[in-house]
């Protein structure tokens, strides 16, 4: 028996109808105008591709514009290939056509399917002593990890903080509030310490590649902790105030450091 493999093409039709009111010698002329596209998703997200067919005509200028990666692009092709689209759902494109004597803007939604991107940060060196130069902070919003002498300028910004009590060897991520602000401007993320069961297992964690199984996370905060003895392949999961799900996976202990790998949804999880 054959197999027969076939790839679906998802495809949008787009048209408008305008009127163009302009007064030629005293005369009031109305042109109709009929924008027409199709577009062909060839891949899916987060390595999606989508192909313009352009229908309306190649006399005129085309000037597309889109978000990739969180990157303004433009392309002035008759019927462009937009590659590397890393979000799944509505994809926005908007377009000028310069028709000589008279610009038209529009714009569409084509819906890609798929996943979305993550990001990784690989073997980073979380800090459980008292220099105030060691890593103990993260943002996820800005990507970055601050040291203990950061934290306080940067309090705004930083979703998750490495606490530990060196009198029982307790270590716990904690969101801003819980490390003692109290102001508006903190965030309140929730992480997950001490999870029960094994929602993802390390193996997957190592490969993940999109979002498609963390997003599926119901995450609720705990007060939980971990101590030294349970690393490695300790596993923390969060999401921040802003809905970007993460998972931490410590992976070794050594002189007072703790080495671990982050895995995060590049874009907050719809509801």
């Amino acid at each position: 028996m054959k197999l027969r493999i076939c790839i679906a093409f998802i495809c949008f039709n787009f048209f408008i109808f305008a009127c163009d009111n302009s007064d030629n010698d005293g005369d009031n002329i109305i042109s109709n105008i009929t924008f027409s596209f199709s577009g062909i998703v060839e891949q899916p997200a987060p390595d999606g591709v989508v192909k313009i067919i352009n229908l309306y005509g190649q006399k005129y200028s085309y000037n597309w514009k889109y978000i990739v990666g969180g990157d303004t692009l433009r392309s002035t092709l008759f019927q462009p290939e937009i590659k590397n689209i890393d979000k799944a759902g509505d994809f926005k494109i908007w377009l000028s056509v310069d028709e000589g004597n008279s610009i038209r803007d529009t714009n569409f939604v084509v819906q890609v399917p798929g996943s979305s991107a993550i990001l990784s940060f690989d073997n980073i060196e979380f800090s459980i002593d008292e220099n105030q130069n060691s890593i103990k902070a993260f943002s996820a919003v800005e990507s970055k990890f601050y040291t203990e002498s950061e934290i306080k300028s940067n309090i705004d910004k930083i979703d998750l903080i490495l606490t530990y009590d060196g009198s029982n060897t307790r270590l716990r991520f904690v969101n801003s509030k819980e490390y003692g602000y109290s102001d508006g401007s903190v965030k309140n993320s929730i992480i997950i310490n001490s999870p029960s069961g094994t929602p993802l297992s390390v193996e997957e964690i190592k490969n993940m590649k999109n979002d498609e199984v963390i997003s599926r996370l119901a995450l609720e905060h705990d007060y939980g902790s971990f101590k030294l003895s349970d690393i490695p392949n300790h596993i923390v999961y969060f999401e921040t105030q802003e809905k970007q799900k993460g998972v931490i996976l410590l992976k070794s202990f050594l002189n007072n450091k703790i080495y671990a790998d982050i895995k995060l949804c590049k874009y907050p999880i719809e509801d």
